[in-house]
């Protein structure tokens, strides 16, 4: 259940006119995935900005609860890994160039961390998303292999999310 919680070596497009790449894993753990989207950087970080839309585009999170704690808001998740119930609370908090997300605690998860950074680029606004997840007693490269499939998807339908976004100002 990574909403902010995904992503592995897979690439491919999420909607028209929009581009996925990786997940691809960096040196110090972090899985990572990009896309670039046709709307205005403002209006990508404007979608992004709203959890309670995002965070159930991971295929793996079932409800979210999300209360404001100025300037950030803690986000309670219920959802799965496998077929285990995890249940699991975020700081999730403005940055200069998008969001980050922290642990606040967890069933399941012993650490987590991710950003969402929006850029302009010529053709709109390239979203980048990071993730790092640590379960207790689990190999990372597996974690990163559940991690990477599981953020593609999530990926994948923030880009038809945020494609939808292009359509809407046509």
């Amino acid at each position: 259940m990574l909403s902010s919680l995904s992503l592995l070596l897979i690439l491919g497009t999420a909607h028209a006119g929009t581009e996925l790449s990786g997940p691809v894993v960096s040196s110090d753990g972090f899985v990572m995935l990009e896309m670039t989207v046709p709307i205005p950087p403002g209006k990508a970080r404007e979608k992004l900005a709203d959890a309670a839309t995002l965070m159930p585009l991971d295929p793996r999170v079932k409800t979210v609860n999300i209360t404001t704690d100025e300037p950030c808001e803690q986000i309670a998740i219920e959802g799965s890994f496998k077929s285990v119930a995890v249940q699991t609370a975020l700081r999730r908090c403005p940055s200069e160039s998008g969001f980050e997300e922290t642990l606040i605690s967890s069933s399941l998860y012993s650490a987590y961390t991710a950003t969402w950074q929006v850029e302009p680029v010529e053709s709109g606004a390239l979203v980048r998303y990071r993730v790092k997840v640590e379960i207790e007693g689990l190999a990372p490269i597996i974690i990163n292999y559940e991690t990477g499939a599981s953020a593609a998807k999530m990926m994948r339908r923030v880009g038809k999310t945020l494609a939808a976004e292009e359509g809407a100002a046509e």
